[in-house]
């Protein structure tokens, strides 16, 4: 029975190497620990008096600090290499952990929201850039497929482990259960990852300059509207969903288990849907993927605010994981494809900064929205931005197709 598994294992290995793998593991791990902390941070702070709009004004100090340090870590890993930054993530990861675990207070928790947004930069970005520097194009459909499979198996896993634990025996003790686990991560990325380009250890070397990032990334309109693509992916990520659903949920008397079970279920849908989104963005390109991610978001958001059936909401829910899966793996595919080595931490850092533009902006607001018109209107207001939004892209793709049909012709 173990015969096919380990050889099917054996093979992967040999095609896309053994330090793909680790970092695989590490992403998963982390993965784990976001999935415990975005299903249960705002209930948890909710229950300990904090109001609605500070919760959305925590979020929004967190995404300020992803948006300024995005740029600043991807120009690090150029520097000191993405092993390094990777493993100062896991750390980061576990110290996030044991922050909420500590007796809580509204500074406690932003500590940890802080803590948290950091390491998501230096494990999830950076560790797309480690991916693209151990993989040649041919490898990274399977790479990037696998990664995105181990990050949806892992957000899978701890909404619905820590749902159970905090159910059972206090959000505290979910925290340190997850800390224990970063810990783990920690150790597997300093005794498996490397900083490596096209399979050679690189030494640390000079930083490169900001400007050389900067022109790659305007030197190519596509990347700029993947980019923004990914900041519309965010806010609804960011802002509706991890902060406002629990409560939502919760406002509708289900208990931590049922909404961490209804997280795990997005993670299932998004993470069986990311290898079939990987061969259609190579069959017909990653822009049609993109904007039928931002599509089906549309429909989830404005189906959550109209439902309170949570057979429903868990399908909707499902749908915007769906959505994000497909959009990670186009987004990211084509950020590895279109980059070179030398500058691809400062491209993830402008696009990471772009994901914390709707991190930062989005909770402050949608806390506003929900302490005056209540928590359904935040997904109809998600809802209405996120079609301007589509509106935007669309007409930019449009220019974009336009104009390379011109350039044919003029050749």
């Amino acid at each position: 029975m173990l015969g096919r598994p380990a050889a099917w294992f054996v093979h992967l290995r040999q095609r896309i190497g053994g330090e793909v793998l680790a970092l695989c593991a590490v992403i998963f791990i982390a993965d784990i620990l976001a999935g415990l902390i975005l299903s249960s941070f705002s209930v948890y702070a909710r229950e300990i008096g904090i109001s609605l709009a500070v919760i959305g004004a925590l979020t929004t100090v967190a995404g300020f600090f992803q948006l300024g340090a995005s740029l600043p870590i991807g120009l690090l890993s150029d520097t000191i290499g993405r092993a390094r930054v990777l493993q100062a993530g896991m750390l980061a990861f576990t110290l996030a952990m044991l922050s909420l675990a500590l007796v809580p207070s509204v500074a406690q928790l932003l500590v940890a929201r802080i803590l948290f947004v950091l390491a998501g930069i230096a494990v999830f970005q950076i560790g797309t850039a480690h991916l693209g520097d151990l993989t040649t194009p041919a490898q990274r459909p399977t790479a990037f497929g696998l990664l995105t499979t181990a990050m949806g198996l892992g957000f899978a896993v701890g909404p619905f482990l820590g749902g159970q634990i905090a159910d059972r025996y206090g959000y505290a003790t979910a925290y340190l259960v997850g800390a224990f686990l970063g810990a783990i991560g920690l150790i597997l990325a300093i005794r498996t990852l490397h900083s490596r380009i096209g399979g050679r250890i690189a030494a640390p070397r000079a930083a490169s300059t900001l400007r050389a990032g900067m022109q790659q990334m305007f030197s190519q309109p596509q990347l700029l509207l993947v980019t923004f693509g990914n900041m519309l992916v965010s806010l609804t990520f960011a802002g509706a969903v991890t902060t406002f659903f629990p409560l939502y949920g919760r406002e509708l008397l289900f208990t931590q288990a049922v909404i961490g079970s209804m997280f795990a279920i997005r993670a299932v849908v998004s993470t069986i849907g990311r290898f079939p989104n990987g061969a259609l963005s190579r069959r017909f390109g990653s822009q049609p993927v993109m904007l039928g991610a931002i599509l089906i978001n549309i429909v989830a958001m404005f189906g959550i605010a109209m439902t309170d059936s949570p057979v429903l909401l868990a399908t909707l829910l499902a749908l915007e994981g769906l959505a994000f899966g497909g959009y990670l793996v186009a987004g990211q595919t084509y950020l590895a494809d279109h980059t070179t080595a030398e500058i691809r931490g400062t491209a993830v850092g402008i696009y990471a900064t772009a994901s914390g533009i709707g991190g930062a902006f989005a909770p402050l607001l949608l806390g506003t929205v929900a302490e005056h018109w209540g928590l359904p209107a935040v997904f109809l207001t998600t809802g209405w931005v996120l079609t301007i939004g589509f509106v935007i892209c669309l007409a930019g793709a449009l220019m974009l197709r336009r104009s390379r049909q011109m350039g044919k012709e003029t050749v």
